[in-house]
């Protein structure tokens, strides 16, 4: 494959990672995300972008697992990410970052400047918490079809480059690792949903990583 064919594999891999991680975690499980974890595809992605393809394989089947009964994944979904009750692993940068532990701090507002900085308009707002991690990998999936996009129409997409490795480094690289640990407690014994979960959450912080790492994006 050519250096301009493995950058525009990268970027478009890039889109899809950060959009399914954005679907997943961002509403209820439903039918049409199985055409999201398909096996073909997701290998692909996960080459492009340079993560361990058996995590994307462990997405893929736990999720088509979990998805073969809707109803059970919605159930663990509930639990895990909107209670009732005290959630396990509360998927908001702010509890992991303030001392208060409580949403809508300074964390939060500085999440929100980053998206404000960009053009970038969460849905919700501004009645949502913009850290919550749907918001945040819906950020970077925007900011990654900026790249596709531009690079396709033979733009430069440099500052979507920066403000996403920036939000990398300010924000998600800074408490996905904890969640992902307190989301493994949170969904020991969930069945196929849980580990579905699980294993998009690690993907997720895999490609972060790398995305930090990364010496040529253009």
């Amino acid at each position: 494959m050519a250096a301009g064919e493995d950058v525009a594999a990268l970027l478009s891999a890039r889109m899809y990672l950060y959009t399914l991680g954005q679907r997943v975690f961002g509403g209820e499980p439903t039918a049409d995300l199985t055409d999201a974890v398909d096996p073909s595809l997701m290998a692909s992605a996960c080459e492009a972008a340079g993560i361990d393809p058996g995590l994307g394989l462990r997405v893929c089947e736990s999720g088509n697992a979990a998805l073969r009964d809707i109803e059970a994944a919605t159930g663990v979904y509930m639990r895990l990410f909107v209670g009732p009750g005290k959630l396990a692993a509360p998927p908001w940068e702010s509890v992991y970052r303030s001392r208060s532990k409580a949403l809508f701090q300074t964390e939060t507002l500085d999440v929100r400047n980053a998206y404000r900085v960009a053009g970038y308009l969460p849905e919700g707002y501004p009645h949502v918490a913009d850290d919550h991690l749907a918001l945040e990998l819906g950020f970077l999936a925007a900011l990654a079809r900026q790249m596709v996009d531009r690079r396709a129409s033979g733009e430069p997409y440099d500052d979507a480059t920066a403000s996403s490795r920036t939000f990398i480094d300010e924000h998600l690289g800074r408490w996905l690792s904890r969640y992902r640990d307190d989301l493994a407690r949170g969904a020991a014994g969930a069945g196929a949903a849980g580990e579905w979960y699980m294993a998009l959450v690690e993907l997720i912080e895999a490609l972060a990583a790398a995305d930090l790492r990364r010496d040529r994006w253009i």
